[in-house]
């Protein structure tokens, strides 16, 4: 019951992290573009999300912090309904340019950045 609450807890509150990131960044580039708030959000959780897995890997036993920081504040936190909500858009808006290169930058920047804060953790943090 414990780990149910940490990620209800951390759920909360990576999803009021998102909003408020995501609302920020989205105000620095120009309307009507792509994406930048939920891409920067998705690239920069699964830089942390990397790190975080990092930190536990060596770790048998299913730790409470592993709860609240990677099912619930992470995944509050990072928001691939909301990249799957756009995408689907600008292909509605058959702009295809745009969301081609939407999901290539959220895909393949946030597979590249979690595999640098795994190994980041795991080079720097754990030693």
């Amino acid at each position: 019951m414990l780990n149910i609450f940490l990620i209800a807890l951390g759920g909360s509150i990576g999803s009021v992290a998102r909003f408020l990131v995501s609302s920020s960044i989205s105000k620095i580039f120009t309307p009507g573009t792509i994406p930048y708030g939920t891409m920067f959000v998705n690239l920069f959780g699964c830089l942390i999300t990397g790190i975080i897995m990092a930190f536990f890997a060596n770790k048998t036993e299913a730790l409470p912090g592993k709860y609240f920081l990677i099912t619930g504040m992470m995944g509050g936190f990072t928001t691939f309904s909301a990249f799957s909500y756009e995408t689907i858009t600008l292909l509605k808006e058959a702009d295809f340019f745009r969301a081609f290169t939407y999901i290539f930058l959220s895909l393949f920047g946030c597979l590249f950045l979690c595999f640098c804060g795994f190994r980041f953790g795991e080079n720097f943090l754990l030693k």
